[in-house]
């Protein structure tokens, strides 16, 4: 196994899975190998083809603030755009398309999708989605793990925030983040097993490879994760948000999260099974309803709705995470709490319009 990479404390890295939609129609497109194609060479490591060729992931660098994300995500997408443009086509951030067919989009051809197309059979064929995913480095292995134990209380949170996937093939799901229900086809997709330590780890995963389970820790769908090559708490569990300023705001509450679980200034510990079970809850009102969803809070013990945890966290937060320059941010997100997710906003274009491009274009950049 990879050795666990020191990458700085608290280093922040952001990838934004994007959906390609032809600039008239709004129906998805297959351009992404062409898109990768004409890249200039300083671009090529951060932007890359996903799954299908209708998306692309698009990485910051390692950055020490969620300001210097958003400049590094911001030129590149905007290179991206630029050359989507010349080919008819724009970015749309969304979790899932509104309408297009799942199975009429061309994968990607690569050994590693060929054998998860085969794995998952007519489910991956369903799985057009787009995530978002937050890296905050840590400084050790046992931290990783640490953090990740008590880190998995606060993933409703970060979900209510991104939900953006209420259609999925021209069907209203009734779910406000239907990608996470997609995401399930994954033989390890959901919450990490609960490990006391890195040894734990490395033996859970080499468990699962000497099963033929999976090839490597990539193929770990949790929806938080350590990611040692990089040194880093993986955060998965987010729909890609409709822009990119919240996109980068949630990862800057993530990376934040992060920091006051290692400085002992929050502790999200899930204490017994039964508890775990009720996350799972959490997590599931929340793909349904989103920030109007009444979660178990673990503090007292009462159910709060998930917009006004969301306010708390934040209200908590403020109070002694200024010297990260996330003050902006974190407003941007007490405010993305008191209004419609962008998946209700999905919903409401629909029933105003009655047009599924508008949908479309309300997400497209």
């Amino acid at each position: 196994m990879t050795a666990f990479c020191n990458s700085g404390d608290f280093t922040l890295g952001v990838e934004l899975e994007v959906h390609l939609v032809d600039s008239v129609s709004m129906a998805l497109v297959s351009e992404a190998g062409r898109i990768v194609d004409e890249l200039p060479d300083s671009l090529r490591n951060h932007i890359r083809c996903e799954f299908k060729q209708c998306q692309l992931e698009i990485s910051s660098g390692v950055c020490d603030s969620a300001l210097e994300a958003l400049r590094d995500l911001s030129v590149k997408c905007e290179a991206v755009a630029q050359i989507a443009r010349t080919r008819g086509c724009a970015l749309c951030w969304s979790g899932t398309h509104p309408f297009s067919h799942s199975e009429e989009q061309q994968m990607t051809p690569s050994p590693r999708y060929q054998r998860l197309s085969e794995l998952l059979g007519h489910d991956g064929r369903q799985l057009v989605v787009c995530g978002l995913h937050v890296h905050v480095g840590v400084d050790s292995a046992e931290h990783a793990i640490e953090v990740i134990r008590k880190l998995t209380s606060f993933l409703p949170l970060f979900l209510a925030l991104s939900c953006n996937s209420p259609f999925i093939n021209g069907v209203d799901t009734n779910m406000l983040s239907y990608r996470s229900r997609l995401m399930e086809a994954f033989p390890t997709y959901g919450l990490p097993p609960a490990l006391s330590d890195w040894k734990g780890y490395e033996k859970y995963v080499a468990q699962l490879q000497e099963l033929g389970f999976i090839d490597s820790p990539r193929d770990l769908w949790w929806i938080v994760r350590p990611n040692a090559k990089y040194g880093t708490v993986e955060v998965r569990v987010c729909d890609t948000p409709g822009r990119l300023e919240d996109a980068v705001a949630i990862s800057a509450l993530i990376k934040v999260v992060v920091r006051g679980i290692v400085e002992g200034r929050l502790d999200g510990s899930i204490q017994c099974s039964l508890q775990a079970n009720i996350l799972q809850q959490n997590l599931w009102h929340v793909r349904r309803f989103g920030l109007g969803a009444q979660l178990f809070d673990f503090t007292s013990g009462k159910s709060i709705r998930a917009g006004t945890a969301v306010e708390r966290l934040l209200t908590h937060v403020s109070a002694w995470a200024s010297g990260d320059d996330v003050a902006p941010f974190l407003a941007r997100l007490g405010m993305l709490a008191t209004q419609p997710t962008w998946a209700e906003r999905q919903i409401q274009k629909l029933a105003e319009t009655a047009d599924r491009r508008a949908v479309v274009r309300m997400l497209t950049s």
